[in-house]
């Protein structure tokens, strides 16, 4: 399931993602948060954390809050960009035992990944893990800037700084694939991915009605509880196996003015309309 799937994804490595998995007391209920074409929107975890979403909620609905948040973007410049070789060197070189205690228990070291007035994302521990051999045929690609080859996994402990509602940390595997690609790799490993981000801007991922029959086949797929996206999308994604119940409207302020809302997946008993 997806402990397994997350297991893959480390793979041999002994780093700071192998101690989060093996920090994780129960499998069973794992909640992962899929974010494809994420870019630098690092707003998505911002929002899904509890901090906020709590403030939100009414009628007393209950929040899962994500364990783990994956990002997948195929943009190779802007990957590049995000994570410099001269930053992730600096978090990968080799450390001495001294060295390494103060970075794990002290958290002396990190760079702000995302800064505004009312917002700091700062990674606090980062590792690259084993690339993945993400090959897509080039018909099915979304844009020209099409890369092969292995493709780079990233690994990072953020912490984040909101105004309103405080600091908190959260896991982070950035992946630099496909989304189709990504998505194939989630059913075929039996993973559950609990959230899903559709990003209004997202050019492949439910902006036409194929893509919009791929994405409700995701959602049903991966067990999905949780869609987030524009509410005026909702009717692209109605399917005979489940519902969309709205639980919040995003305010715009909180997430760039795109109006994002947040649905309950609810399977249908009678599988019927």
């Amino acid at each position: 399931m997806s402990f397994k799937f997350l297991k893959n994804l480390n793979g041999n490595n002994t780093g700071h993602f192998a101690k989060y998995l093996s920090s994780i007391k129960s499998t069973d209920n794992l909640s992962i948060s899929w974010y494809p074409s994420s870019g630098e929107d690092f707003r998505n975890i911002v929002i899904l954390n509890d901090v906020f979403m709590e403030s939100q909620l009414k009628d007393g609905k209950k929040w899962i809050q994500p364990d783990l948040f994956i990002f997948t973007d195929h943009d190779k410049l802007e990957f590049d960009n995000l994570f410099p070789d001269e930053m992730t060197e600096e978090f990968t070189q080799p450390m001495t035992e001294m060295e390494s205690m103060l970075t794990e228990y002290a958290d002396l070291s990190g760079w702000d990944i995302y800064d505004d007035d009312k917002t700091v994302v700062r990674i606090k521990r980062f590792e690259w893990l084993s690339d993945l051999d993400a090959m897509v045929d080039k018909s099915l690609a979304s844009k020209e800037e099409f890369y092969s080859g292995p493709q780079k996994i990233a690994y990072m402990l953020l912490d984040i700084w909101t105004e309103e509602f405080g600091e908190f940390d959260a896991n982070l595997i950035y992946c630099n694939t496909e989304n189709e690609w990504f998505a194939n790799k989630l059913i075929t490993e039996d993973a559950k991915i609990s959230h899903i981000t559709k990003n209004n801007n997202d050019y492949k991922i439910g902006e036409t009605d194929e893509s919009a029959s791929s994405l409700k086949n995701i959602l049903t797929k991966l067990g999905t509880k949780y869609f987030i996206c524009d509410s005026s999308d909702t009717e692209k994604y109605s399917d005979s196996t489940y519902k969309l119940n709205s639980i919040i409207e995003i305010p715009e302020e909180y997430w760039s003015n795109k109006g994002y809302a947040v649905f309950e997946v609810e399977t249908r008993q009678d599988n019927t309309i």
